[in-house]
């Protein structure tokens, strides 16, 4: 599997959860999520957005660059 399906997967696994949580905590009333943790989840997920976008970003400007 190639990095960026990596990031993609691990985006995704990172989103999924914070909003499991954040469901849980607003439907279910559950307070044993901490909200911290859940923002921890989506600050991850946020860098890994981006670190996929900087390395996306690069490979375009590359082959713009190089016409390949």
């Amino acid at each position: 599997m190639s990095k960026t399906n990596t990031l993609l997967f691990e985006a995704d696994h990172k989103l999924g959860s914070a909003i499991a949580d954040l469901e849980d905590l607003t439907i279910n009333k559950n307070r044993s999520v901490n909200i911290h943790d859940v923002l921890r989840e989506i600050t991850q997920t946020q860098e890994i957005i981006r670190e996929f976008l900087s390395k996306n970003t690069t490979n375009q400007e590359v082959e713009d660059e190089t016409g390949i």
